[in-house]
């Protein structure tokens, strides 16, 4: 390479690359995604695996808020965003729940080995129980169990098109 080609860094004028676009199915850590005029960084990608079906959850975070992006593909695609909330369930997580005035069915429940990528921990390898709910108004509960820990989060079914994505990286 000659005097020139150093100088500009090897690459020939016009051949930048430019970052890969992103779309729900390759976020990566670092990511920005834009929900509802907020701006969220991507903290955290968790895989979930049961029994080979696998669907993928992405932590999101502002300076206030934190969300999970949670992303399956089954007959089609659907795209929920989750918070989550506050609420005691005891030691059995029931077939169905009252919280803030409406009914959540139980729809499914399992188990999943989940792998988990965050930028402020090494890689974790867990298992998960989890319960998924939903309302006759489409808002959804999803708890998850961690141990002994249970987590509990609410949440609608979006479209890609409300979220913005920027790669960070």
């Amino acid at each position: 390479m000659g005097f020139w080609g150093n100088l500009l860094g090897g690459k020939k004028l016009g051949s930048e690359t430019s970052p890969e676009e992103r779309t729900v199915f390759n976020l990566r850590l670092g990511d920005i995604v834009t929900y509802e005029i907020t701006d969220f960084e991507v903290t955290s990608k968790s895989v979930y695996d049961e029994d080979g079906y696998r669907w993928t959850t992405y932590g999101l975070r502002d300076a206030e808020k934190r969300l999970w992006l949670t992303v399956e593909v089954d007959d089609e695609t659907e795209i929920s965003m989750f918070e989550e909330v506050r609420l005691k369930l005891g030691e059995r997580v029931p077939s169905s729940i009252a919280f803030e005035g409406e009914r959540f069915d139980l729809d499914e429940k399992g188990r999943a080995r989940v792998a988990t990528m965050t930028t402020d921990q090494p890689d974790q390898d867990r298992q998960v129980a989890f319960w998924d709910f939903s309302a006759d108004s489409g808002t959804l509960l999803a708890v998850e169990q961690w141990g002994s820990e249970l987590e509990v989060f609410r949440g609608k079914r979006i479209q890609e098109h409300e979220l913005t994505i920027f790669p960070g990286s």
